[in-house]
């Protein structure tokens, strides 16, 4: 009869015990996923780092913005999702992890997009301040709107350097005080990467500056590149491209990998491109990449509508203009489709291949996109 007892107090024991569970662990990510805004005018959220830019395609009430915030799972965020913000200046988030964890978010906005680019304003930035990362001082253009690859640079040459980062001399896009007029212009320079352990190897960076946004990925270099910012109805059918540039290519050509190729002189690209995406938010997650812009066989390539490409990309040892009209490969409809527009600039054409000449630079200032607001 003991022996009985007892058995039945083990299986009890048992089944209590399978009955306590464990409390399921704490989401520990403290992260931003997504913002919109419920306003027509409202086009896109682009992110670079830690700030966050609502981008709008006309003036709006910026005192009374409202922006809603998808977030990690569990976190909160404060100042609350949906709740009216004065954005005259930039509002500062902070979202706390379902463990606790914080991190601060800048959000600003813009109220329209301009057409017209002096590259005057430049600032400097750490985006991995929110990370906990040492401090990194990072250039890009005031307008966030302007990307480029500096992040990657940073974060590739942080790792090559075994966490020396670079200065902001040694990045390959920055301002230059050699300008057409005003103070500043933008330089791009092809500058030489490494092997990142364990990752891959990026032997060359080939500076660059674009209209979109840069999301980094090391084992996909083009694709991080998502070129496109919205194009509204208001501003217009695209018919010009112009501004001015200089270009001084590097003296010694690599061909693939690091075989010197003593034949060959470096050339740069800069282009602008206009094209369809689809209608309303499907459309302001569609961009055209690396892989995909200047491919003809992309699948991709068939929502290109109009390319303005300068087609001497040889040294310019001055400031030198020009002056490109949009060819249309289709009509504008803005009623069927949503549309974008990129400039890309590039200093050596060829450095997705890393078929480049370290040290070749391309200097530019005053663009501007002309457009013809009656479709005439």
């Amino acid at each position: 009869m003991k022996k009985v007892l007892i058995f039945f107090s083990m299986v009890l024991i048992m089944l209590i015990n399978s009955c306590i569970k464990e409390p399921p662990p704490q989401h520990i990510q403290a992260n931003i996923l997504g913002i919109t805004v419920d306003d027509p005018a409202y086009v896109q959220t682009n992110d670079v780092g830690s700030t966050y830019s609502l981008v709008f395609s006309e003036q709006v009430d910026a005192t009374a913005v409202a922006p809603i915030f998808s977030l990690s799972p569990g976190a909160t965020i404060s100042p609350a999702s949906g709740e009216p913000q004065d954005f005259s200046s930039p509002v500062t988030y902070t979202v706390r992890s379902e463990s606790g964890n914080e991190r601060e978010f800048t959000v600003q906005l813009i109220g329209n997009i301009t057409l017209i680019f002096d590259f005057e304003d430049w600032v400097v930035t750490n985006p991995f301040a929110a990370e906990g990362r040492p401090d990194i001082e990072v250039p890009q253009m005031a307008d966030p709107l302007w990307a480029s690859t500096n992040y990657g640079v940073a974060t590739g040459l942080g790792q090559i350097n075994f966490g020396q980062y670079p200065s902001l001399d040694e990045y390959s896009t920055k301002p230059t005080q050699d300008s057409h007029s005003g103070n500043y212009a933008a330089q791009l320079t092809t500058i030489h990467g490494g092997s990142i352990i364990g990752v891959t190897r990026i032997p060359f960076i080939p500076g660059n500056l674009f209209r979109g946004n840069y999301a980094f990925s090391l084992s996909d270099p083009s694709g991080s590149l998502q070129f496109g910012i919205p194009h509204p109805s208001n501003l217009g059918i695209p018919i010009k491209f112009k501004g001015f540039y200089k270009y001084q290519p590097g003296e010694v050509f690599y061909g693939e990998g690091e075989v010197i190729d003593d034949n060959r002189i470096d050339e740069f690209n800069l282009y602008a491109v206009f094209f369809k995406v689809a209608k309303g938010e499907l459309g302001a997650a569609e961009f055209l990449n690396g892989h995909s812009i200047r491919n003809e066989q992309h699948a991709d390539y068939s929502k290109v509508v109009a390319t303005a490409i300068l087609p001497d990309n040889t040294a310019k040892d001055s400031y030198t203009a020009f002056d490109l009209d949009f060819e249309y490969l289709q009509e504008v409809d803005f009623e069927a489709n949503d549309y974008k527009l990129t400039i890309v600039a590039l200093s050596s054409k060829e450095g997705a291949s890393y078929q480049v000449a370290p040290g070749s630079t391309l200097i530019i200032d005053d663009l501007e996109i002309v457009t013809d607001l009656f479709g005439n």
